[in-house]
């Protein structure tokens, strides 16, 4: 499939979904929609965020892509970075 769901209960309950090599924007938007995040979708598609970029994203531009409230901005950059720790990327 596009993408797994790695089952992280210890973590709050969230699932994360593991992005497969191909990283582009639709694998991201189903990482949205997976993730609880669906009703972000078009934001991120419109702005054209692939992997590469989802896991860069910091709060100024969540806030520039029209994200206003400020609980949604800290929880999706903590999904974030439950992504990057489960890839095993640098979390700063």
């Amino acid at each position: 499939g596009i993408g797994t769901l790695v089952d992280d209960a210890a973590a709050d309950g969230n699932a994360y979904v593991q992005l497969p090599l191909r990283d582009g924007v639709q694998d991201v938007l189903l990482w949205l929609r997976n993730t609880g995040w669906g009703q972000y979708e078009e934001m991120f598609a419109v702005n054209q965020i692939d992997h590469a970029e989802l896991v860069t994203l910091e709060e100024e531009d969540l806030l520039e892509m029209g994200m206003l409230r400020d609980d949604n901005r800290a929880l999706l950059l903590s999904a974030i970075q439950g992504l990057k720790s489960a890839a095993g990327l640098p979390l700063a």
